[in-house]
């Protein structure tokens, strides 16, 4: 395999842009950091956590390089099965945001479907947030709220993740209605 570059980021905007480019065509970088000594500005490290996740990317080793920086590798993720606590609330919030793109929500979405990552936590379920929009038209389509409320916490943010990870408004209503339809026949959303 290839060597992996040393690159170095000033801001998030400038990795977020490198990543709209490359997310797709690298295997993985070394990011360079600057320790706070050196006063060199670069990017922060959870700015860098965030634009990764936003593209399906995930950190992992660190090497020093010298007395001023040290290493940080990012690669598309590849194991499915480790998802930390941490980063499941960061996704959940680059969500919410708006900021997740195709890329990364593809992943996670792949994820969700095969049952090969566990979205469950004790800090998830206690967060866990369904938008006013859903409950509401799923009450004025009963038996949909019956048979959501019902749900294992699990399909539940199945449900809530597909549905408000689209970008489009005209998305989100189609997998709302969607949605309305597989919950009237007791359905969970991996049945569909």
């Amino acid at each position: 395999m290839k060597e992996l570059e040393h690159i170095y980021f000033i801001n998030r905007v400038s990795f977020r842009d490198w990543l709209e480019k490359n997310h797709n065509k690298s295997f993985g970088i070394w990011m360079v950091f600057y320790k706070k000594h050196s006063d060199k500005e670069c990017i922060k490290y959870n700015e860098a956590l965030e634009e990764a996740l936003c593209f399906g990317w995930i950190d992992s080793i660190i090497k020093k390089v010298d007395n001023d920086r040290y290493v940080r590798k990012f690669t598309p993720r590849i194991n499915v099965s480790k998802w930390s606590d941490l980063n499941k609330r960061i996704v959940l919030s680059l969500i919410e945001e708006g900021k997740m793109t195709k890329a990364g929500l593809q992943k996670i979405d792949i994820y969700l479907k095969t049952g090969r990552v566990d979205w469950e936590s004790k800090e998830l379920k206690k967060e866990f947030h369904i938008p006013d929009f859903i409950l509401k038209t799923f009450a004025e389509n009963e038996p949909a709220l019956t048979n959501f409320n019902n749900l294992a916490g699990t399909h539940k943010r199945h449900y809530i993740l597909w549905i408000t990870s689209a970008k489009k408004e005209e998305t989100i209503l189609n997998r709302l209605k969607e949605s309305i339809e597989l919950l009237k026949e007791n359905r969970k959303l991996g049945l569909k």
